[in-house]
């Protein structure tokens, strides 16, 4: 409906860039921007310790309130859902003792949780923490943006999500419709679990949920915690002795600088003060895009620009032409030259709002390239003729 009616206009696909100091292996992420450390190695010195930067403050620490690329990548590294993504992209259980059983009907599923997990305070995780999370991450009173993707389960008479814990290793939920994509939301930063008695001991009233990981040392659960934090300048993370698979984290210590000065970024790398950097000046693509240690990788998403369709400009217009002049609109734009100029990582042009490797839950892709949206500008003509 989108794209018929003109509404939006892709413009190209993402891809991530960034820069990896070539002494550094086993880094990867996954198509949502995520990052993932904790089996990076390094060789030389100071193999122990890597030097980052992802952004500059993050606004949530509590995995329920982040909505940030960057926030995600610290919630991945430093606390463990049920599944994950593996280096090659493919979905894992991480905490999950296997693949969950699915009902028939695609709406009952049972989860099978680890033994013996731990959180970093050394006390023990079990099925009843990830109830907690959900619920918590889906309840309005915790003002979670992403609480809309708990929509897929369904609900008791007061709002409560149908999941629970049947014992200390089961999960059982049930959904309001078949999930195809329900491992992923498993594995995706707001499904994540959180310590109860941590959350609630910071926020006696409940009237701010993410209190109690607003300073370093809070509770975690995965390959890192928070070991010291100085706003808007760094952050120090360590390994989670108690991580259920501590015996493989490689780096003992990831070293953040915060900071969204692109130049200033850069320069830390090329002064050796990084080991890592999440962003690159424009200006600078061109002379770093051949070098060894920078990486540009494809990413799940579009860039669009989506048109008021109640504007006045359409005033007067009929439903068709109003979709008519924004589709001649959208063909006067040229995006290669979008892509040359500002992105300058070989894009691939948009000619869907859906991009590519969206799964549409039956082993293909979603999305469908349409030639209407391949924008000969003299096509533009076409809708006016």
């Amino acid at each position: 409906m989108l794209m018929d009616t003109g509404a939006v206009m892709p413009l190209y696909y993402y891809n991530d860039l960034y820069l990896l100091n070539t002494a550094f292996t086993g880094d990867y992420s996954n198509v949502f921007g995520y990052k993932y450390f904790m089996h990076v190695k390094k060789d030389g010195k100071n193999a122990k310790v890597m030097r980052l930067n992802l952004a500059s403050e993050p606004d949530h620490l509590d995995p329920a309130l982040n909505t940030t690329a960057d926030g995600g990548c610290l919630a991945l590294n430093s606390f463990a859902g049920l599944y994950t993504y593996d280096k090659d992209g493919k979905l894992v259980p991480e905490l999950a003792d296997g693949e969950p059983e699915v009902s028939e009907d695609g709406t009952q599923y049972t989860v099978k949780v680890k033994k013996g997990l731990k959180w970093s305070d050394g006390s023990g995780l079990n099925a009843n923490d990830f109830v907690y999370s959900w619920q918590r991450a889906a309840d309005p009173k915790t003002g979670a943006d992403y609480a809309y993707l708990f929509d897929v389960f369904a609900k008791d008479a007061d709002g409560k999500l149908k999941v629970e814990a049947k014992d200390d290793n089961t999960i059982t939920f049930t959904l309001a419709a078949p999930c195809s994509y329900m491992v992923g939301l498993m594995a995706f930063p707001t499904f994540l679990p959180v310590q109860k008695k941590a959350v609630e001991a910071a926020d006696k009233d409940g009237s701010n949920p993410g209190a109690w990981a607003m300073e370093a040392g809070f509770v975690t659960n995965g390959a890192y915690t928070l070991k010291s934090w100085k706003h808007k300048e760094s952050m120090v993370y360590v390994k989670n002795p108690n991580y259920y698979d501590a015996d493989n984290v490689t780096v003992d210590e990831l070293d953040f600088m915060l900071s969204a000065d692109d130049t200033a970024i850069l320069a830390a790398y090329q002064a050796g003060n990084l080991d890592f950097a999440d962003t690159v000046p424009t200006g600078e693509i061109k002379n770093l895009k051949n070098k060894p240690d920078f990486h540009v990788i494809p990413n799940l998403g579009t860039y669009y620009v989506a048109f008021n369709v109640n504007s006045s400009m359409f005033d007067g217009m009929t439903t068709e032409q109003a979709s008519d002049t924004r589709k001649a609109l959208s063909k006067l734009i040229d995006r290669q030259y979008i892509i040359d100029t500002i992105g300058q990582t070989e894009q691939k042009l948009a000619t869907s709002f859906i991009p590519p490797a969206m799964s549409d839950g039956h082993g293909g892709e979603f999305k469908k390239n349409d030639d209407a949206y391949t924008y000969p500008v003299k096509d533009a003509v076409g809708y006016y003729s």
